[in-house]
């Protein structure tokens, strides 16, 4: 990329350079002499970068903003996972409450994801239709997650 910024450089110098030596030139009889001069001038511009030895083409991108994409859809895939697992035990406790015959009004299960890969149920919160009927879901829901819920939302 430095090599790219060389040759524009000179390029960008020898114009301008070229320009200052026209508007300079007393007279037309030392134009010929004056176009060669530019010309070599112009093409010694040129090639320096190349001759210098240190061109390169190297495009590569910085490690951060490769990484960066990777990380998002990682996150956003346990983020779904996470959603899915949580709306999939709800799910599960709407069929086995009712099976039991204690409807709930409503079931929110929030889990969490260790480093290792197990999935550990954090908070279980139900409210059952009838208030005769809560003693059984909790039961019910506790004999199918090993979890304790809670009574109300917060």
């Amino acid at each position: 990329m430095e090599s790219i910024r060389a040759i524009a450089l000179s390029l960008c110098a020898t114009v301008i350079v070229t320009a200052i030596f026209f508007f300079i030139l007393p007279d037309e009889k030392f134009r010929g002499v004056l176009k060669f001069s530019v010309s070599l001038f112009f093409l010694c511009g040129l090639v320096a970068p190349f001759v210098q030895g240190d061109l390169s083409f190297s495009f590569e991108l910085p490690a951060a903003a490769q990484e960066n994409p990777n990380e998002q859809t990682t996150e956003a895939a346990c983020t779904y996972f996470v959603q899915l697992v949580e709306t999939n035990i709800e799910q599960s406790l709407y069929t086995a409450a009712e099976q039991a015959g204690c409807e709930a009004q409503q079931i929110k299960v929030q889990v969490h994801i260790e480093e290792d890969g197990c999935i550990y149920i954090d908070q279980i919160i139900a409210v059952a239709k009838e208030p005769q009927n809560e003693r059984t879901l909790f039961e019910c829901i506790r004999t199918h997650t090993g979890v304790s819920p809670e009574k109300s939302f917060t």
